[in-house]
């Protein structure tokens, strides 16, 4: 996971507790996405250093050509999450 995130996200992370793939959450998401059925890489439960639980979406999107409406389906998997 170190890596993945801005390095002001990491420092906040205890990671000496872990992390746990939320994927069933996830495709739960996807699948009841307005636009049809698509997938996003990772959404993993962490600890913050002061205790508190924090979701994350990891989100890696390599794209050949300009996509329209890529930012409705990021704002949707961030709504949709957030409501859970």
């Amino acid at each position: 996971m170190p890596g993945l995130l801005p390095p002001a996200a990491h420092a906040e992370i205890d990671w000496a507790r872990g992390y746990e793939a939320l994927d069933k959450e996830l495709q739960q998401v996807a699948r009841e996405a307005e636009h049809g059925r698509r997938y996003v890489d990772k959404l993993v439960k962490v600890w913050l250093r002061n205790g508190q639980e924090q979701w994350l979406l990891i989100h890696i999107d390599v794209q050949t050509w300009r996509e329209g409406d890529f930012a409705e389906r990021m704002y949707v998997y961030n709504y949709r999450l957030f409501d859970r």
